[in-house]
């Protein structure tokens, strides 16, 4: 099982406004960190950092992409998953 499993390369947040609603969306995009080469089919998922319950689930394209949309304010973690890889939590998200 490879040591590192990922390193997510970018990851911003955007806010639209609709109907004093705010929305937020989360891209990022995946990479092996030994061969820095983007990994297809990660399972990523965004669990609330207070008790871990999933909040959204999605996987990464052939470039290692992946993108969510319709968040709402709160603390997340971004959960990585991968056949042969250990898994990895992010730092804390906090939309605002």
């Amino acid at each position: 099982m490879k040591h590192f499993i990922f390193f997510i390369l970018l990851l911003f947040s955007t806010a639209s406004f609709a109907q004093d609603k705010q929305i937020f969306a989360i891209s990022g995009s995946i990479k092996d960190t030994l061969s820095n080469r983007p990994i297809d089919g990660v399972t990523i998922a965004i669990v609330r950092a207070k008790d871990s319950s999933l909040a959204k689930i999605t996987s990464t394209d052939k470039e290692g992409n992946f993108f969510f949309e319709n968040l709402s304010r709160g603390t997340y973690r971004i959960l990585c998953t991968a056949l042969g890889y250990k898994k990895n939590y992010s730092r804390l998200l906090i939309i605002e």
